[in-house]
């Protein structure tokens, strides 16, 4: 090898090592629908690697065939659209590493080829796209056309094995160097984890910069040596007779014929020859006749040693098949020729065994098979040139064998149990009831846990407690933050707000009331003559309106009172204004400050106005149009323009000014189309209502598909609600708020939000809008609860605000559920903000619980749904279940339409300073006298590739760009071809004055049209595709993405020189985030600094600053003394009184407001004319100390960043900055693309990202177009590649898929709300709502039964570990495991430590030290996991270091428990697969090949029936137990990947993890282990190779773990009846108050004391503590919390420290 050569391969590993791969979904959050490629030698190696075939003593393609389908249908049903690539010259990768038989993969390799072809052609004679192909090279041109032509999301690739000498390693890496040049980004196949309806991977995202490739010779670790190497094989034709034998039959034949006829034969011996010919066509009859579970015994015990002459054969016949099958020819007179298809089972060796021996022995067999091998073996005779005996040996008959079945035929036993509300779902379900058997090892541990529950009484009681001071304080300064943060939503100046004064009205409130007593009422006799007690008061008179009547009205009085007083003054403060807009002498300069002043008004304003300032607009216009005119001094063409349609409002007042008549007299004289200049520059001032209709239930005119909204809400009905932001979704969920505040003091709704800054945001907006006095103590309008604070009581507001964990902890917990006023009872309505987080990778199953648990109509909204139809027909089912209609309301249209664009840098001068002319305002940045050349206007049709058709539903175009497309369409297409297509004529087809409206009829015929012009074979497309394009890809390639860092700060410049702000730049890193708005801060502080230093008026002005400065001193020195001592020693001091005056008297100087320091207008970004210092100093000073002095810094300039590890004061700040439009640059991650209420006129997308998906691209773009202050939305892309811009534009939203909603931990937490609630009906209900309704991802009758095996089973499971009762009742720890639910299946390991005494037993050493590291050890094994590779640059990283990198073995004991656990749950769960197949698949066989629903064998044995009936209650897949593997299963892993095709079992829902080294060879870092040891958070980054932006998240998981553990060990241990399901809630880490909150340490509720009370004794072994019952208060149980508590206070210690 050549020494340049070596250096580049040594490169490589480290290369290599060094690249970001995130663990994503790659379904849900990356591919959606779109199409992404699958290598495939990386397909089949890792497919061959997981469930390895028999290809040693046997050759079992089958089994190698199906588990490659089976991976490829788990693609399939999760909707995915993917291609399968191969390449010849990359065959050798397809072998498992050092396994041999080369031959035998390379010819699964070409059968698997040519089968999966033949389907996808049989796929796309029906429509489908998907193709599997091959080609010469990845780097050659067909497969460059071919990338070209299709839109890959990314490559699925395998990445070989971690070691130095594996040559095929490198191979793999350079064809992962080799897609990433040329922009794809690569997952890993091989690290690939199925999950429910997902699929993890770590995902190699583009290279940030050019990389030179890395060349390696193709130097394979196992490469395909032929056996017949050397010799001249005459290869056989293909035979033409007979007709009536299949593809495998004839291949065989023909290979057989090759070898016998070939004249260089390795098979001389002809005895030798026919007897292994005659037994390979013995095989291929039986292959022909008999049942996949007949092979399992034929191929079981019965092999032999094959002799290596016939062993020999078997590889002649096989390299020979190979041979022909790559033979164009050959194949292709297979796939013409009318024959069956079955070349996928073509082989099978351990068959060949038994054949053989079959002859030997003479075994006699079945007369189907014996006529279908005499029928084979004289085809072969008639076309072979040798003397071979056309007669077959004489087989002794012998009566059908009976086979012994060595299955277990057994019904399957469990554990007793019964329950009144389960027995009826689980009837079906018949199950053999065994006894208990208790675990010693965990009699102890429950001994200790009894004495607790039964020494209750001897702890404190848990009581509530009165709140202390401090506790108060921050209670209310919460409420107090909200309404401040209330405020900027309303446009409100300071702290005022003006919310709605909310009063029950009467006929809800009777209803109400009735409600109540309904009960009461119907118990009594109805007969029953009652007396009746007259009152002393006077009857009130019918006409009189009650006390409840008086207050409605009087409230409305004094609104309308307050109205009009507001009314008075805006049309004032107009005028005044007005007067003093038109001293100015410059019309542009008149027109932005009257624009100003509309901006900066609210909605209130607006209504004062009416229609005024937009009038004086457009008279400053017509006279600005008039003096243009004048100017230019041209003709223009006369084009009449019609009439328009003018609604005439009723002003009230007298107009400020006259409005200039004559300047707009000639506008009709404009240009020759008016119906093309409304297109082109008129599309954003369109009318944009939709058939609006005037409605007193809302104040504004809300259009059709609103009104139906309010119909829905009105009729309690569920709605379901697809919009896009901005298009008016906000005043739905204010409304049904504003239904239930008015029928009664009691109903409740609940808001669900994604997010904690959503939830903030709603909230404050229910106060801003909102309040109502009430009569009972402790009840609100509204309250906050999330996991980490809460503001006022959950359950004494009417409308809660949250988060889908917190309402399901709400709605399982039992004091909730009883009662006849309970609160779970009391919600009226529940809404779903963005629900299309159902689809999301942790909290999706916790949105799907909650909408198959909703006890009452929900309102489900979202802007971004892919598949509404399945959606909608499942959410409807749902809802029909409980008797509710559910109605779907789809609005499609945005209110103001976006732009996109790609920012091209040019040259540039230094940045002196920001600038900004003053000129009219335009919508676009290529709008306008001076449109940006650096912004290149991006039509969304150019952005669709040939492949990507599909998306042209999901493009919206705006009015300019319809016009576009009509023009192109017109310039290629010949009127006949125009009109064969469908172009609408622009004449006929829009009215004379064109609304929103119209253009989005017209839009839907022009994509009618062009979907036409896309499926015609002509290519017309691609040539109106490249005339949008207004480029030549081909003439002008695009350079590859600079990468300059100060790229983005001179887009922002250009922005603000283009009135282009406030923008919000998304950056998926959060760490990436910060060093934006830093390098962006620091270039002005750098360059304001050099401004200072070299300008001549900089120095002037500090010159006189120094100088005022001087004499103000002198003065105040002055003054002080003569009030001291007067003029004269004799004098009178003066008095306070006189001192007054006369400062008031002194005139103050400009100066005494001038600080030198504060950052210059000309080097900010901040907008000063919208708030004053000292109002942006109030926002800014309690953040100080928080977060770094640089980004209090930044804020003061008009820089934020925005990420959810930063501190949530920091993070409110920001935004309302950015509200009140001070802040006008904002770098973010997805924290606000969901629904946070932050307007921009642009949004910037910064460099790609894996996470910058679709889903993700459609939420974030939203932010931009301000409704009601943004004509239009501006999108950038910045640095990114143009073909990664054209994917995300064009790619389609994902499907809503949903997951396995019933979980282990679910059940538990179910049995608890049953028996805390005392089997209420609302329990119940919901239980039977969560268990049989249909799911999202597991739906139909079909899955019914998988459903009930599947919860039966986690109760057999439930049982075993001692954590239900055998009448449904938790018991012992379950009340932990259900604590931990979101570290579900983790959460059963840690249990089995538990409950099998390791940690009392560990914490009864008395070194504090030694115990509290091994326990760091233990938990790191078990929560917070995250894999690592033994990579060259970890190990030596790992011998260099002082750190821990990889996690170090489990502790004997503890490894012994885990692994115990796992073993009793495959127990478990492999009976729940014999269960499932003896209630429902005892008739069928699992015969049916995945992917292509090929069916395999005969469906009835041919001869051992005993065996094939045997083998059906097999639990493993008949394909892979030919393989000769059994029931046998070491790991759940291989339990659920070889487990029957007809059973589903989803492995994420058992509660089990993998244990390293026993159940997975994949290694853990050693993160939070080493974390505790050093405390450092450098080190995590530099060694253990944690990102920066992701540190603070994985660290606060394991802070939040430690916290519920010790709140569940601190409840269970007080014994008390409090609600379980909320008390641990009340236990919160101090690192929960928000997200980067450290400072404070406690607990909103003023409980962290309590939780923290153990810790108070520092002694370790628990001296002089006082017995109880014999049990030392320092031992077992009590000893275990302890330590927990240690634990947590050092780790969060070291986590404060450095997060500080």
């Amino acid at each position: 090898m050549a020494p340049q050569q070596a250096k580049e391969e040594e490169d490589l590993p480290s290369w290599y090592a060094n690249l970001w791969a995130p663990r994503v979904d790659l379904i849900g959050d990356i591919a959606g629908k779109e199409p992404f490629l699958i290598h495939g030698e990386s397909l089949m190696r890792h497919c061959l690697e997981e469930s390895p075939p028999d290809f040693q003593d046997g050759f079992q393609l089958l089994h190698a065939v199906y588990v490659v389908e089976r991976f490829l249908s788990n693609l399939q049903k999760r909707g995915c659209d993917f291609d399968v690539v191969f390449f010849r010259d990359l065959r050798d990768l397809c072998v498992p590493h050092l396994s041999g038989f080369e031959y035998k993969y390379q010819y699964a390799r070409t059968v698997i080829i040519k089968h999966l072809q033949r389907h996808a052609e049989e796929n796309a004679r029906n429509g489908a796209r998907a193709a599997v192909l091959e080609f010469e090279s990845v780097d050659g041109r067909e497969f460059h056309e071919y990338l070209e032509g299709l839109p890959i999301h990314f490559v699925l690739c395998h990445d070989g094995v971690e070691s130095e000498d594996v040559k095929d390693t490198i191979i793999f890496r350079n064809l992962i160097c080799s897609l990433m040049r040329r922009g794809k980004n690569v997952a890993i196949i091989n690290a690939l984890e199925w999950k429910s309806s997902k699929a993890y991977a770590p995902l190699l995202s583009i290279l940030p910069k050019e990389v030179q490739p890395i060349p390696a010779e193709l130097e394979f670790d196992s490469p395909y040596t032929s056996f017949f190497d050397g010799m001249d094989l005459c290869i056989q034709p293909r035979l033409v007779v007979p007709q009536e034998l299949t593809a495998r039959e004839r291949l065989g034949i023909t290979a057989c014929l090759t070898l016998a006829n070939s004249p260089e034969s390795a098979f001389a011996d002809l005895d030798h020859l026919q007897e292994g010919i005659q037994a390979f066509l013995l095989h291929l009859a039986v292959l022909k006749h008999c049942t996949l579970l007949e092979r399992q015994h034929w191929v079981g015990a019965r092999r032999s040693i094959l002799a290596p002459e016939h062993q020999n054969l078997l590889r002649g016949i096989t390299e020979v098949s190979l041979l022909l099958m790559e033979k164009y020819e050959w194949t292709t007179s297979i796939n013409t020729a009318e024959c069956t298809w079955d070349l996928y089972d073509a082989i099978d060796g351990s068959l060949f065994h038994f054949t053989l021996a079959s002859l030997r022995s003479c075994q006699g067999l079945p007369d189907p098979i014996f006529q279908s091998w005499q029928h084979l073996w004289s085809a072969f005779c008639a076309a072979t040139d040798r003397q071979f005996s056309e007669r077959l040996p004489k087989l002794v008959d012998i009566p059908t064998e009976t086979f012994s079945d060595h299955l277990d035929k057994s019904q399957v036993s469990a554990l007793p149990f019964s329950h009144p509300v389960l027995d009826a779902f689980l009837k079906d379900i018949r199950l053999k009831v065994t006894q208990d058997t208790q675990d010693t090892s965990a009699q102890s541990v429950f001994k200790d846990l009894h004495h607790w529950h039964n020494t209750k009484l001897l702890l404190p009681p848990n009581k509530p407690q009165k709140l202390g001071f401090f506790a108060r304080r921050r209670i209310q300064k919460r409420v107090a933050d909200i309404v401040a943060y209330s405020a900027s939503l309303t446009n409100a100046r300071g702290k005022l707000i003006e919310p709605e004064s909310i009063v029950v009205k009467k006929a809800a409130a009777t209803h109400a009331s009735r409600n109540k007593k309904s009960s009461t009422e119907s118990s009594s006799n109805s007969t029953q003559i009652r007396p009746q007690h007259h009152s002393k008061k006077p009857a009130r008179p019918a006409n009189k309106p009650g006390g409840r009547e008086r207050a409605l009205r009087a409230a409305q009085e004094v609104q309308e009172r307050k109205a009009s007083d507001k009314r008075d003054s805006t049309v004032t403060l107009w005028a005044d204004t007005c007067r003093e807009i038109e001293k100015e002498p410059s019309l542009i300069a008149r027109y932005l400050k009257a624009l100003r002043f509309l901006n900066d008004r609210s909605k209130v304003d607006h209504v004062a106005l009416g229609s005024e300032v937009h009038l004086y607009l457009c008279h400053l216009l017509g006279k600005l149009w008039a003096k243009a005119r004048k100017d230019a001094n041209t003709r223009a063409v006369c084009l009449e323009i019609p009439d328009l349609p003018i609604t005439i409002g009723n002003q009230t007042h007298q107009m400020s000014f006259e409005f200039d008549y004559g300047a707009l007299k000639d506008m009709k004289k404009t240009m020759a189309n008016f119906q093309q200049m409304q297109l082109e520059f008129a599309a954003p001032y369109m009318d944009r209502r939709f058939d609006s209709q005037p409605d007193t239930r809302v104040p504004f005119d809300p259009d059709a598909w609103q009104i139906r909204v309010l119909n829905s809400i009105d009729a309690n009905n569920s709605l379901l609600v697809i919009a896009p932001t901005s298009a008016g979704k906000t005043f739905i969920s204010f409304y049904a708020m504003k239904k239930v505040l008015e029928e009664s003091d009691d109903g409740v709704l609940v808001y669900v939000a994604p997010t904690k800054a959503l939830v903030n945001q709603i909230a404050a907006e229910v106060a801003a809008r909102y309040t109502k006095s009430y009569k009972q103590d402790g009840k609100s309008v509204w309250a906050i609860y999330t996991r980490d604070y809460r503001v006022q009581s959950p359950t004494g507001c009417q409308i809660l605000v949250t988060v889908p964990h917190i309402l399901q902890i709400l709605l399982l917990a039992p004091t909730n559920a009883k009662g006849p006023n309970a609160w779970s009872k009391r919600i009226k309505r529940i809404i779903f903000d963005e629900v299309h987080c159902i689809g999301q990778d942790d909290d999706g199953i916790i949105w799907e619980q909650l909408l198959l648990a909703a006890p009452c109509p929900v309102i489900a909204l979202s802007a971004t749904i892919g598949n509404p139809g399945p959606f909608q027909e499942w959410l409807s089912q749902v809802q029909r279940s409980k008797g509710l209609k559910l109605d779907t309301v789809v609005h499609t249209t945005r209110y103001s339409d976006l732009r996109k664009f790609i920012y091209t840098p040019q040259g540039r001068e230094p940045f002196q300073g920001l600038r900004r002319n003053k000129t009219l305002p335009v919508p676009g940045l290529d709008e306008g006298d001076r449109a940006c050349p650096e912004f290149e206007f991006v039509h969304p049709v150019a952005a669709l590739t040939d492949r990507a058709r599909t998306a042209l539903d999901d493009l919206s175009l705006e009015a300019r760009d319809c016009l576009s497309l009509w023009r192109r369409m017109n310039e290629v297409l010949s009127k006949e071809d125009a009109a064969k297509f469908g172009v609408p004529d622009l004449s006929t087809a829009l009215p004379d004055v064109i609304s929103k409206a119209d253009v989005i009829r017209w839009e839907a015929d022009l994509k009618q049209a062009l979907r036409r012009i896309m499926e015609s074979p002509d290519k017309v497309f691609q040539e109106i595709r490249k005339r949008l394009e207004m480029r030549s890809v081909e003439e002008n390639p695009d350079p590859a993405p600079i990468q300059d860092k100060s790229n983005i700060f001179h887009l922002v410049v250009d922005l603000h020189r283009h009135d282009a702000l406030p923008a919000l730049i998304f950056h998926y890193d959060t760490h990436g985030c910060e060093r934006i708005v830093k390098m962006i801060f620091a270039n002005l502080v750098v360059a304001e600094g050099k401004w200072k230093e070299s300008s001549i008026e900089w120095a002037k002005k500090m010159e006189d600053f120094e100088a005022w400065r001087k004499t103000a001193s002198m003065q105040q020195t002055l003054i002080i003394r003569q009030r001291n001592r007067g003029k004269n020693r004799d004098d009178v001091r003066m008095s306070q009184d006189e001192r007054l005056r006369e400062e008031a008297s002194v005139e103050i100087s400009h100066w005494a407001s001038f600080d030198p320091d504060e950052p210059l207008e000309r080097f900010s970004f901040a907008d000063t004319t919208k708030m004053q210092a000292s109002e942006v100093e109030v926002i800014v000073q309690p953040v100080q100390g928080q977060v770094a002095d640089w980004m209090i810094d930044a804020l003061r300039r008009g820089l934020g960043v925005h990420h959810s590890s930063l501190n949530r004061e920091y993070r409110q700040a920001v935004e309302v900055l950015f509200r009140r439009g001070y802040l006008r640059v904002v770098v973010a991650t997805g924290t606000l693309a969901l629904g946070i209420n932050m307007p921009c006129k642009t949004v910037v997308f910064q460099g790609s990202s894996v996470f910058l998906t679709a889903q993700n691209f459609r939420q974030a773009s939203g932010r931009a177009g301000r409704r009601g202050f943004d004509l239009l939305g501006n999108i950038v892309f910045n640095q990114i590649p143009r073909k990664r811009v054209y994917e995300i534009m064009s790619a389609r939203l994902p499907g809503l898929n949903g997951q396995f909603p019933i979980s282990t931990t679910l059940v538990l937490r179910l049995f608890s709300l049953l028996h805390g609630s005392d089997n209420c009906e609302f329990a119940a209900s919901m239980v039977r709502s969560l268990l049989s309704q249909t799911r999202l991802y597991l739906g139909g009758p079909e899955s019914e039964m998988s459903i009930k095996h599947h919860v039966r089973f986690s109760i057999e499971y439930l049982r075993r570990q001692d954590l239900l009762s055998a009448a449904g009742v938790p018991i012992n720890f379950a009340s932990i495991v259900g604590h931990l639910y979101f570290m579900e299946n983790a959460v059963f390991a840690f249990h089995s430590l538990l409950r099998g005494g390791y940690f009392h037993r560990l914490c009864a050493d008395t070194n504090p030290d030694r115990v509290l590291l091994e326990m760091v050890l233990v938990l790191s094994h078990i929560f917070c996991r995250l894999p690592i590779k033994r990579n060259q640059k970890n190990v030596e990283t790992a011998r260099t270091s002082s750190s821990v990198i990889f996690l170090p073995p489990l502790p004997k004991e503890a490894e012994r428990l885990l692994i115990q656990h796992n073993q009793e749950t495959l127990s478990i769960f492999k009976n729940y697969v014999k269960s499932y197949v003896s209630h429902n698949l005892t008739n069928t066989r699992d015969r049916i090949l995945p992917f292509t629903q090929t069916l395999v064998g005969q469906d009835e044995p041919v001869h051992w029936a005993s065996a094939d009936s045997g083998a059906a209650a097999m639990v493993r897949s008949p394909f892979i137990a030919l393989s000769g593997t059994t029931d046998n299963f070491t790991t759940i892993h291989e339990l659920c990947q070889t487990v029957r095709g007809d059973v589903f079992l989803e492995e994420s829902a058992i509660p089990t993890i993998p244990i390293w080294p026993h159940d997975t060879r994949q290694e853990f870092n050693a993160y939070l282990y080493d974390f505790y040891k050093h405390g450092s958070l450098d080190v995590l980054v530099r060694d253990n190779g944690i990102r920066r932006g992701e540190v603070w998240f994985r660290l606060k998981d394991f802070s939040r773990t430690l916290s519920t553990i010790i709140s569940s060990l601190t409840v269970l241990m007080d014994a008390s009846d409090a609600d379980a399901e909320e008390a641990c809630e009340e236990f919160e880490s101090p690192l929960d108050n928000e997200a980067g909150t450290t400072s404070s340490g406690s607990s909103d509720d003023g409980t962290a004391e309590a939780t923290s009370s153990p810790t108070s004794v520092d002694d370790w072994d628990g001296a002089g503590y006082a017995t109880l019952d014999g049990h030392a208060k320092g031992t077992g149980l009590y000893r275990v919390l302890r330590a927990f508590i240690r634990l947590r206070d050092e780790f969060d210690e070291k986590f404060r420290k450095v997060w500080s």
